[in-house]
């Protein structure tokens, strides 16, 4: 089940990256020291078996905060549910990944971003089905890897439209064969920087 506990501490140490960003002096170069919040919506597709495939739907949120010359790091909160992922049976999934990432920004009248990023951390599966040893639980979690990036394009200084984000994004929760998940994330959303 979803650990609310784990979702707190992840927050409370992205905000305590964002006071010490508003801490420094920013530079006026295009690798200035920046804090951004992304809210998105996003689909996660993938595979549960070798013949079952998988839509989910929900959104996300992230927190980047870039340090030094468009290195930063990222933390990010993904919820996607799906009513039926085949003979009726519903999954939710909650991820939480956290780790590096780089932006490369191109100033002018509409300032374009891309961002890259390798988050690692964990995903809760609720509400479903999740074969084990003989039995099956309605709620399992593992280990989460996440690798992709996106552009955003700036609409103001402090507003930004997430245009794309694509995900590969690996799980191993309990499916009775390989126990392994992959799976393709894509989003669109809004950035406040």
């Amino acid at each position: 089940m979803f650990n609310a506990r784990r979702l707190l501490v992840l927050l409370i140490a992205v905000a305590c990256l964002g006071t010490t960003a508003h801490a420094q002096t920013q530079a006026k170069d295009r690798y200035r020291n920046d804090v951004s919040l992304a809210l998105s919506y996003d689909t996660l597709g993938g595979n549960i078996t070798n013949t079952n495939g998988f839509g989910t739907q929900g959104g996300a949120a992230e927190v980047n905060y870039s340090f030094f010359r468009g290195l930063g790091a990222t933390a990010s909160v993904l919820g996607v549910h799906a009513d039926t992922i085949g003979s009726g049976v519903p999954v939710s999934l909650m991820i939480l990944t956290f780790g590096p990432s780089y932006t490369y920004s191109r100033h002018g009248a509409h300032t374009v971003s891309f961002f890259a990023h390798g988050l690692v951390g964990e995903v809760d599966g609720f509400q479903g089905l999740y074969p084990q040893g003989g039995t099956a639980g309605s709620s399992a979690n593992s280990l989460a890897l996440q690798a992709g990036g996106g552009v955003d394009i700036g609409v103001t200084r402090h507003l930004a439209v997430r245009l794309v984000q694509a995900d590969y994004v690996r799980t191993q929760l309990p499916n009775s064969l390989s126990n392994v998940q992959n799976s393709i994330r894509l989003g669109v959303g809004i950035v406040l920087r």
